[in-house]
């Protein structure tokens, strides 16, 4: 069902003169309008509101019914607030009041970390789940909110009390920006994903973060030089398609594209890794 109706949104808009990206599936592009879809949410962005809602009208007159939304603030539930100084900042409040009420949280204290400093080891003879609801459903809410706007969460999806740990966490943190105290420095030495290296990098387009990610890498690194060059060549697959994504909305805009803006600075600082990755393929 989900992909018979991808099919159908496509068909729509190409029929209304849009064209699929190159770069990404879920993202239609026409002469004056862009066009993102997630599921059955559709986001639209023009230099003129009036060729959005022509847009509009063309894609309800061919037999689809509408909801029309204000503006881009309630897109699958994120809130875009507009601070003084110019930055936007991204809230999911109430997918966070969902992940509260679902585990039973709403008259709970908040903690200052999303996960516990000592280790939670596995016990695969222990009793099962103790708390009621769904747990695979609050899981899915919270990877949604992880990869959207609290990405400091991502590190403790593991089980249901890990769970209720990040339950703790979003009610102290739901309304303010975490703070500065962290996880650095507890690593278990008997736990073997303690040795691992972890990928971490930030890409950033004018100034603003677009993808971020902070996860153990697969394999054991022999040396920082193997780590840094698998953190590095990670950065690079992400980046080089975010290039030639941003090519193509800016050719989709008509946007002047000067040769000093196409320049992707990356930032490495281990000068093993720089060598290997500046030799040239045998």
């Amino acid at each position: 069902a989900p992909l018979a109706w991808f099919k159908k949104l496509k068909q729509g808009l190409e029929d209304t003169g849009f064209r699929s990206s190159s770069m990404e599936p879920c993202l239609f592009i026409s002469d004056k309008v862009i066009c993102t879809i997630y599921v059955d949410n559709c986001l639209m962005f023009a230099r003129d509101i009036k060729d959005v809602d022509a847009t509009i009208q063309k894609i309800v007159d061919i037999g689809f019914q509408l909801q029309v939304e204000d503006d881009a603030a309630g897109f699958v539930g994120i809130e875009l607030n507009r601070q003084g100084d110019g930055s936007i900042e991204l809230k999911q409040t109430a997918l966070i009041q969902r992940i509260i009420e679902a585990v039973g949280f709403q008259n709970a204290s908040g903690k200052a970390t999303p996960a516990e400093i000592a280790k939670l080891p596995a016990d695969p003879e222990g009793p099962g789940p103790q708390e009621h609801g769904s747990y695979s459903s609050v899981i899915c809410m919270m990877m949604y909110l992880a990869a959207n706007t609290c990405p400091d969460t991502a590190m403790a999806h593991r089980h249901e009390k890990a769970v209720k740990r990040i339950a703790h966490y979003l009610i102290s943190t739901q309304d303010t920006r975490p703070g500065k105290e962290g996880l650095w420095g507890r690593e278990d030495s008997q736990d073997p994903s303690c040795v691992k290296s972890r990928t971490r990098f930030v890409l950033t387009l004018g100034n603003t973060p677009i993808l971020w990610v902070s996860k153990l890498q697969s394999e054991i690194a022999c040396s920082t030089m193997e780590a840094e060059y698998v953190d590095l060549a990670h950065s690079m697959q992400e980046l080089l398609p975010t290039r030639w994504l941003v090519e193509e909305l800016a050719d989709a805009l008509s946007l002047d594209q000067p040769r000093e803006t196409l320049v992707s600075t990356v930032w490495e600082d281990n000068n093993g890794a720089l060598i290997l990755a500046n030799n040239p393929l045998p």
